[in-house]
């Protein structure tokens, strides 16, 4: 995940830098830069999501939680 916020930081760093002489600036008008600043990282930044999705480690986060409250209610519920 880290990898792929690095990607995208790095695009809108150039975004920012490419705008910031308007429409008449020389990195506006670099095809070749766009397309490796621009849709490369962003491209490599999906794959790199697809391949290590931040999703399993927040499931297993959730099912310790959920682990946790059982325990602490089925705890509560024997000292009552």
């Amino acid at each position: 995940m880290t990898i792929s916020i690095t990607l995208i930081l790095i695009r809108c760093i150039y975004r920012i830098d490419e705008l910031s002489e308007g429409y008449t600036g020389p990195l506006i008008r670099n095809e070749g830069l766009f397309i490796g600043l621009e849709g490369v990282m962003v491209l490599v930044a999906v794959y790199t999501l697809i391949i290590a999705h931040p999703g399993p480690v927040f499931a297993d986060l959730d099912e310790e939680k959920i682990t946790q409250e059982t325990r602490t209610e089925r705890d509560s519920e024997k000292q009552t």
